[in-house]
């Protein structure tokens, strides 16, 4: 690939990693939730400030007490250099809660201001790493069981 290539596709990355984050977090699937951060990943909300295994239990606390929140996502505009990037993506949060009996729809307009940084331990175009994700995919397409932790994806976001 050549470097305007490689930009693209880590943007396309990035991208595809907020959306992950939205979807993932709005559908309860908190195992892929958590895979989108860093381990010392920090979430910065209105409502919320401090690390991303917090946030995650206190999301998932609220989501176990029937608060229904869903995310929706417009443009965004991401910018690399080297090892970092920005991105800033439009969205829309709406909730419905009752207040004073009566249910309410509020809706929350603004943008995601997320700082990522390049995870440096996923496979790579080749080697030992790779070659062994190789051998599970065949033996699990010929119908094996696929151990714990076993799926990765090469093409899914790099970027957390």
């Amino acid at each position: 690939m050549n470097p305007e290539q490689e930009a693209l596709l880590e943007r396309q990355r990035i991208r595809e990693l907020i959306e992950n984050w939205a979807l993932w977090r709005d559908a309860g699937d908190w195992a892929r939730f958590a895979s989108v951060w860093h381990d010392d990943g920090v979430m910065m909300a209105t409502w919320f400030q401090g690390p991303a295994a917090e946030f995650i239990r206190v999301t998932q606390e609220g989501w176990a007490k029937g608060v229904s929140i869903l995310h929706f996502l417009g443009g965004s505009s991401v910018d690399v250099n080297g090892q970092r990037a920005v991105a800033q993506t439009k969205m829309t949060i709406s909730q419905r809660a009752d207040v004073h009996g009566v249910a309410c729809d509020v809706v929350c307009t603004g943008r995601f201001f997320d700082f990522l940084e390049v995870k440096l331990d996923m496979p790579q175009l080749m080697g030992a790493e790779v070659d062994a994700l190789a051998a599970r995919g065949k033996a699990w397409l010929a119908g094996d069981a696929v151990s714990e932790g076993a799926c990765v994806a090469l093409h899914g976001p790099e970027l957390s």
